[in-house]
């Protein structure tokens, strides 16, 4: 099991929020030591949002980003998160729950190209039994059990919730997300996003063939501009193709081409 007995406890992080966190799961773990998750897209997140904004947390695991956005956006702002693995889901809502985080909406759906359902397949941790669910991913590799979760679009979620504009989308897939990309046709081509902030994970590009650069070249087909993020908090402009990163995972930053002052 990914829960391990007498081992879940809750944690005050360094951003104003406390998490209930499974010490049994490596990255939990960690977590509680540091008090802090993602640098180097934390410190954007202040930068990026305003009271009163509307922010997509797709890929939401526990909630950390998810409730630094609803701290950032405050009573009169949204935060749609999206995370479709059960287990995850429900440390989700505890979490949301645990902090009383009212501008939190909650949903156990993955964000995709079309409506449906999706194959995730949710790792075993190689220095355990436990199932890494922070690691469910699309990209099938034989490391776990498969899992079938519901699939919508961010272009149909928002019709039908009214989104029409969201400051902030937030995409941390597992390798999935050039395909989430493709479910908001609708928002990117109107610049109803302001800003994305998109994970690339060269080890799950290459284990599904894809150019390390798919993201970047699709968001700069609707005039998306991308900038790489760092821990220095500096931005640095991304002008030509991605065909190496020098890490396994790098953050990227997408800025649409009006409507947004980040690009001053």
């Amino acid at each position: 099991m990914n829960t391990l007995g007498g081992m879940i406890d809750v944690h005050p992080m360094r951003d104003g929020f406390a998490l209930r966190l499974d010490l049994g799961d490596p990255l939990q773990r960690a977590m509680a030591a540091q008090r802090r998750y993602e640098s180097d897209v934390t410190w954007a997140y202040p930068y990026l949002l305003r009271p009163g904004d509307r922010v997509v947390d797709g890929g939401a695991h526990i909630g950390y980003l998810t409730l630094l956005a609803s701290r950032c956006v405050g009573p009169s702002g949204e935060v749609h998160a999206f995370e479709p693995v059960p287990r995850t889901f429900a440390a989700l809502e505890d979490n949301v729950m645990l902090n009383r985080a009212a501008n939190v909406r909650t949903n156990r759906v993955a964000l995709a190209a079309r409506a449906g359902e999706i194959e995730l397949e949710v790792p075993i941790d190689p220095e355990g039994e436990g199932l890494l669910a922070w690691g469910a991913t699309s990209v099938l590799l034989r490391r776990g059990p498969i899992e079938r979760a519901p699939a919508q679009t961010l272009d149909a979620y928002a019709r039908a919730h009214g989104l029409d504009r969201i400051a902030l989308l937030k995409l941390d897939l597992e390798g999935a997300e050039l395909d989430a990309l493709r479910g908001m046709e609708e928002l990117l081509s109107a610049s109803r996003i302001a800003y994305i902030v998109c994970e690339l994970n060269t080890f799950l590009a290459d284990a599904q063939g894809q150019s390390y650069d798919a993201t970047r070249a699709y968001c700069e087909r609707f005039g998306y501009k991308a900038y790489d993020l760092r821990r220095t908090r500096r931005l640095r402009r991304i002008n030509n193709p991605i065909v190496e990163t020098g890490h396994l995972v790098t953050d990227l930053l997408f800025v649409a081409p009006r409507g947004t002052t980040a690009d001053a």
